[in-house]
Formats: structure tokens, sequence, C-alpha cells
């Protein structure tokens, strides 16, 4: 169970919640930068210290420089390391964050960006990767493909406090206003209209149309926790949902009658939001290996008013498509969806803002297999398009071996030899994000919304709308 809910089951002050979240989130954020200011401060590496030692000098370090707290409330944390780790480790503790305390006041903490070093990518990937607190190996790689300037408005971007935007749910929202009185008021309000009307009626809460999909999306500034407590995202008037991933769907374009297909469809927003735009006509099948995440994809879409035409099946794309493709009636038929969307899974690393952990738990080797797992579930979710339908592969990546990479070698395989990378029609994406090579591609010091990537691939074959 994630440490937030554990915590949320205890009778703590909503103010000692919120504390707690920040320590956690900000030193999971910030740990190479305190593993770097703690070693020189202790003359040893961070790795030769005790995992629980580490953990109580990051998070005095942390409270100490990043959230202005006094020398004396550093107490605690020598009291702490006292009861964690053993009685006898309170001495050094204390004298690592004594020192902190000292140098801090005096404007002289360890500087990561003094550091000494060459001026090789791998050199300066080192450095900017203390100094901002993201590992060398995945600094090295956006210096490589973004350049100096993008990567470290990028990792700034990554260390700012993440932003959040809510999906409007048109159907559920309609109903809600039908109930309320208020549909002749919103008349033929899209989504994102009928939803800021109920948020401008909570206290606290700042909200906007989203510059990139005003229709269905909206960013909130500030008071995302007083919408959470209004009941709006329990009764399915919306979801907490990024932007990017509503580009995606706009990028495949659902529309009413059609079958469509989401071949990795947990958590299912993408889902939702397809479902949402067909208005009750068609057919959603939503597969997925977890059954566990589809049953709650299904509690959504029944809360939603989309269970009608949204049907779930736990089962693995590749098995399903090898006996697609053996029998016309084994498994989803092939070739028999108007649409698919295969959200593949990927590094992430499109959503390190609201993922910190994330940039910790990847490796270099993690790309290289993913990819290799995308290539097989791109070979397989081709096998359901009908001849003149549509395949939208998407990642929150932003490494180019997870996105177009992927595209070109799909296109190069037998597999996608009936296939041809498809710009979008005009006007059907925002300004901004769709590239020379016909794909959408964010980046979040750029747009404003997570990292993400979709191609539209089209079948040929019959005429696709």
């Amino acid at each position: 169970m994630p440490l937030f809910a554990i915590l949320n089951q205890f009778q703590i002050l909503k103010r000692d919640l919120r504390f707690a979240k920040e320590l956690v989130s900000g030193v999971t954020r910030w740990r190479r930068r305190l593993d770097y200011v703690i070693s020189e401060l202790a003359g040893r590496t961070t790795e030769s210290l005790e995992p629980e030692m580490r953990q109580v000098l990051r998070l005095g370090l942390y409270e100490l420089t990043q959230m202005g707290a006094p020398s004396h409330a550093l107490n605690e944390h020598v009291e702490l390391a006292k009861a964690w780790v053993r009685p006898a480790a309170a001495g050094f503790a204390n004298g690592v964050l004594r020192e902190a305390a000292r140098r801090a006041e005096a404007g002289k903490l360890p500087d990561p960006a003094a550091m000494a070093g060459g001026s090789s990518v791998r050199d300066r990937a080192r450095r900017l990767g203390v100094v901002h607190s993201h590992p060398t190996w995945l600094v090295a790689r956006w210096l490589r493909a973004l350049g100096e300037e993008s990567t470290l408005s990028l990792l700034v971007c990554n260390n700012a406090r993440p932003s959040y935007s809510l999906r409007a749910n048109g159907a559920a929202l309609a109903a809600a206003d039908e109930e309320d009185g208020a549909a002749d008021e919103q008349g033929a309000a899209t989504p994102a209209a009928r939803l800021l009307r109920r948020l401008r009626a909570l206290e606290g809460v700042e909200a906007t149309p989203s510059p990139l999909l005003p229709s269905d999306f909206v960013r909130v500034a500030s008071g995302l926790q007083s919408v959470l407590r209004s009941g709006l995202v329990a009764r399915g008037l919306c979801a907490v949902q990024d932007e990017s991933t509503g580009l995606a769907v706009q990028l495949l374009d659902p529309r009413p009658g059609e079958r469509l297909l989401d071949a990795c469809a947990a958590p299912g927003n993408k889902t939702l939001l397809a479902a949402g735009r067909m208005l009750g006509q068609g057919r959603v099948v939503a597969l997925d290996v977890s059954a566990g995440r589809l049953q709650a994809l299904r509690n959504a879409a029944e809360a939603q008013g989309l269970g009608a035409i949204v049907t779930t099946r736990a089962a693995d794309l590749r098995q399903e498509a090898a006996a697609a493709r053996a029998a016309a009636d084994g498994g989803a038929a092939a070739a028999s969806f108007d649409r698919v969307l295969l959200d593949a899974p990927c590094s992430g690393t499109g959503v390190l803002a609201k993922r910190a952990d994330l940039r910790w738990r990847r490796t270099a080797d993690q790309i290289t297999q993913l990819s290799t797992l995308q290539d097989d579930l791109l070979n397989a979710a081709s096998a359901f398009v009908k001849p003149g339908g549509l395949l939208v592969y998407s990642t929150c990546s932003i490494e180019v071996d997870e996105c177009s990479d992927r595209v070109r070698a799909f296109l190069g395989r037998p597999e996608g030899g009936e296939f041809d990378l498809e710009a979008p029609p005009p006007g059907l994406m925002p300004e901004g994000v769709v590239g020379p090579d016909g794909c959408v591609a964010t980046l979040p010091h750029q747009h404003g919304v997570d990292g993400a990537f979709a191609a539209r691939l089209r079948r040929r074959g019959a005429a696709g709308a």
C-alpha cells in the first residue's frame, strides 16, 4: 500500500500529513544533491552509511535547507537517529547536522556546481546530475538528444512543484446538470465549461481551460485538494489526468458507432476519454494483463456513465494477437477494429515531475528491454486494425528509443508493411505539438504538460476517416 494511503488511515492532522508528504516527496526528488552535501560534511560517502542513517540525514538536511527549519528542529532528527539506528548513532547525526546548520547560516554549504571535472558529456552530465538531482546516465542522454540549454530547462522543470489538470467527463456532467436543473443554463457547453462552473463554486480553487484541449481539460492552479474533497472525482464528474494523455486520444480521433480497442488500457484514463467521445454509440474493448486494474477501470466507467459501451478483458495482447491470427474467431477477432490505441509500457521519463521516484528506479538497460517489449506489442496490436483503420502508438517517455525509433522499426518489419505513418489532418491537433515527421511530442519545459509521444499509423486498404 502506498505510504500516503497508510498515513491517511491514521488520525493525523491535515497539517502534519501535508508536512510528511512534503518531506517524502522532497527528499525523493533531491536525494542525489542531499547525498553530495552529506558526503562533503561527513567526510565519507553516503553509500558507506547505514540506510537508516542516510535517511535521517537526508530528512534533516532537506528540512533545514529546503523548508527553512530552524537549527533547533534538528534535535528531532538526532533523536530519530538514536531510536531508528542505535543510541550511539545520535552523536554522528548531531555532528553532521550541526555542521550543516553552521555552514548554511554562513552561506557556505558545499555547492555541487563547483565540482571539478572536464568538459565531456559524461563530466557535464555528472555535474548537472548532482546539482539538479538526476542520474548521470539520464542527463547524458538528454544532453545528446536535446542540447545543454534544453536539458537544463528540463531538469529545472522536473524539480519544480508539479501542476495538475482535470479531465471533464461530459456524459456525467450533463446528467448532473440535468439533475440540478442547470441543463438549460449550460446548453451546448463543453464538458470543460460544465466542470469549470462547478469548480468556481469551490473555495480556494483556481482553474482555467486547458490551452491545448480546452473542451475536455481544465488546469488547476490551486486548490486541488479542495476539488478532491468536494466529491467531483468520486462521483465520476472529472478525473485527475494530464493533458498529454488527452493528446493521444485526440490523435486517435474516435467517432460514434466505431469499434475501438485500447490494447494496454489500465488505468483507463485514455479509455474513458475515448469512450466519452463516442457519445454512447459503438464499442470500446479495454484489454490489459492486470485483472485488478481492469476492475478499477470498469468501476470508473460505470461511475462516469460509460459502462454500456466499455467492456474489459484481462489478457496478454501478444497472446490475443497470436490467437486472432490463428483463427478468425480467436480472442478479439483479427482486423476488426476501426481504431486501436497502444499506450505502451515505457520508462516514464516524461512524468518525472510527478513521479520523482522513477528517476532512481530506471536504468539504461531497462530502456533497451522496454524497446523490445514495445516492438512486440506494436506487432501484436497491428493484428486488430482493419483495412483503412488507425493504430495510434503512444508513450509517456521522451526517449527517442521508445518513441520515433519504435515507429520506424515497426514500419520496417513485415507486421508494419501495410501501415503508413500519417500526419494528423489539419485542425485536429493544437499548435506546437506536431513535429516535422507528423508525430505528436510534448516536453514538460516547453509545453507545460507531461512529456509524451504519439504516432498515427494508417493501415492501407479501404478509405478511413
